[in-house]
């Protein structure tokens, strides 16, 4: 994803030095926080347990478990068991977790896991079934789309003869479907996809 990233950063610029266009933005390209937790799987079969039992108790800690239900009216209501606001968000409780071993005794989660930090994508848009970039930009009032295309053209091309094998710059929005609708559109946006095959 990192070469898509790249390539979609360079159509960016492209179009964000056409005066004709503003408001350069991406459909998506912000990777979110992640928390991995690695379970050591020879420690856990050791003391009797499993990565399922594992699992079951962090999501009993973190997103709870419903343990009866309570009757409003014609209504019932899931009355869930889980740790306190201030434990969920805590790095040291997750640590700090004791999992129930057989025996009654227990071990908190770092004897069992590592426990990893990391970025990740939260989701990745797909275009014929490639991961795709979508770059997009408005357009001046009284100024076409086609029309900043045709712009930046000579430099998309260049980009073009550069991609590395199997990825494509293409474009989209309005310009892509003006052959189906003859109709004018008001609010367009011209866009510029980077995809990659599937890995």
């Amino acid at each position: 994803m990192a070469v898509v990233q790249r390539i979609a950063d360079k159509v960016a610029a492209a179009l964000g030095r056409d005066p004709s266009a503003h408001n350069v933005n991406f459909d998506w390209n912000d990777t979110a926080k992640l928390l991995r937790v690695k379970i050591d799987q020879d420690k856990v079969r050791r003391l009797g347990l499993s990565s399922q039992a594992v699992a079951d108790s962090l999501n009993l800690t973190f997103s709870g478990r419903a343990i009866t239900q309570l009757r409003d009216a014609t209504y019932l209501i899931n009355v869930t068991a889980r740790a306190a606001g201030s434990e969920r968000t805590s790095i040291e409780t997750l640590r700090n977790l004791q999992i129930q071993i057989p025996g009654g005794r227990v071990v908190p989660l770092d004897d069992l896991a590592t426990i990893d930090y990391g970025l990740e994508y939260p989701f990745v848009w797909r275009r014929n079934r490639l991961p795709t970039i979508t770059v997009q930009a408005k357009t001046q009032a009284g100024v076409e789309p086609a029309n900043v295309v045709d712009n930046v053209a000579t430099e998309l091309s260049a980009l073009r003869a550069q991609l590395p094998p199997g990825y494509t710059i293409e474009t989209g929005g309005s310009v892509e479907e003006s052959c189906c609708c003859p109709d004018p559109q008001w609010d367009s946006w011209p866009s510029w996809v980077s995809s990659p095959f599937p890995a």
